[in-house]
This record gives C-alpha cells, structure tokens and sequence, in this order.
C-alpha cells in the first residue's frame, strides 16, 4: 500500500527515435523506514516498438520470458519501497551512469 506518495524526483528522458528505449525515474525519496511507511522509488523503461522481457532469479534460471514478437509497445517498472532500498537503487544508478560517462564498461562498479 502507497501512503504519503508525494513525488520528490521525476525524470523522464523520452526516445528519441521509435527504436529507442525512454525511462522513467521517480521517487518519494526517504520516508522514515521501510516499505510500511509509504516510501518507494520506481525505474521505468518504455520501449515504443516492443522488447522481449526476461526475468531471471539468482541462479540465471528464467522465471518469465516473453518475446513480444508483435512489436507492440511495452513498460516495464521496476519498484522499490523503503528507504534502504531507495538509497540502494540510487547508488546503483549513479554508479551506471559513472561507468557509462566514462566508457569504462569492462569493470566491475565498487
């Protein structure tokens, strides 16, 4: 359940091209605790000429596919609630785009 879901960031960075992904970034930031307290942060990608959608556990064993072979449009959103997961999906995220600004591509993030 999603309670005092006042957004304080929200990024939208669009397609350019129909063949490009856009994303979606918005959160209510920190909210005091865990997921109880109404606080979540949501990654968005929306793919206007459709995507194959994979999910895989830990184990790299798929737990859903789906090919999506009509090329009809597609959002997938990732959710995370609390706080410990915001600041989490945060560093990652930066950590990426870190990695992606400075073409080093080949290493693992610390």
């Amino acid at each position: 359940m999603i309670i005092n879901n006042e957004i304080k960031t929200y990024i939208k960075v669009p397609a350019q091209i129909p063949e490009q992904v856009g994303i979606t970034y918005k959160t209510t930031e920190k909210m005091g605790g865990d997921a109880g307290h109404g606080g979540y942060t949501d990654l968005s990608f929306f793919f206007e000429q459709g995507a194959e959608v994979l999910l895989e556990n830990d184990k790299g064993e798929k737990t859903y596919h789906h090919e999506n072979t009509d090329y009809d449009p597609i959002r997938i959103t990732i959710r995370v609630c609390g706080d410990w997961e915001y600041e989490g999906m945060e560093n990652a995220l930066k950590k990426l785009g870190l990695r992606l600004v400075s073409k080093d591509l080949n290493q693992e993030a610390a």
